[in-house]
């Protein structure tokens, strides 16, 4: 994980320019390991760094571009070291405000280069609306499927911004297993 951060701050040193976004999350369930998520977004790439407790990190190297107002298409290479398994990820994010609600969809697909499973995904299915100056509250989902395995979570979510940082988290007690939670701040400069 160490090399994870190492490696996010040190392109945000090299690239660092107006377009720059930093994304730090903990993912976590009852009962497991949380999972620690680092992201460097610029407009040339995207790095992620996914971790979890006693194992080797995940990496995904990719970009979504804008094909309409609110909507990104694009995809990942990702590669799991722990699974010795290389996936190629498209990948759909949707953003939309209407009226005083915001809707965001992020989906993907993990496809295997060779041996692995299919796997479909949500990272985040949510519908906002703000509460107050610079907070928004709602219902956020996430949700994943692959052979032999399917779990769908749902609960409240809040988001809180002050300037160029953004403070959010998720619970999520309802759906098919253990209740999940994520907690993520993100930084742009």
């Amino acid at each position: 994980m160490k090399k994870i951060i190492i490696a996010a701050a040190a392109l945000a040193t090299i690239a660092a320019h107006g377009d720059t976004l930093l994304i730090s999350r903990i993912d976590g369930n009852e009962g497991a390991a949380s999972t620690q998520t680092y992201g460097v977004v610029l407009p040339e790439f995207e790095l992620w760094g996914f971790g979890v407790d006693g194992l080797a990190p995940s990496y995904e190297l990719g970009r979504l571009w804008p094909v309409g107002t609110g909507v990104f298409v694009g995809g990942y290479a990702s590669w799991w070291p722990h699974q010795g398994q290389l996936y190629l990820e498209p990948f759909v994010m949707f953003q939309r405000k209407v009226g005083d609600i915001s809707l965001t969809s992020c989906q993907g697909i993990y496809i295997p280069l060779g041996d692995g499973q299919l796997a479909w995904f949500s990272a985040d299915t949510s519908v906002t609306t703000e509460i107050a100056e610079n907070m928004q509250a709602g219902v956020s989902a996430h949700w994943w499927h692959q052979e032999g395995y399917s779990a769908i979570h749902f609960g409240p979510s809040v988001s809180v911004r002050t300037g160029k940082f953004n403070l959010s988290g998720r619970y999520c007690p309802f759906g098919d297993s253990q209740a999940t939670w994520r907690l993520e701040a993100s930084t742009t400069f």
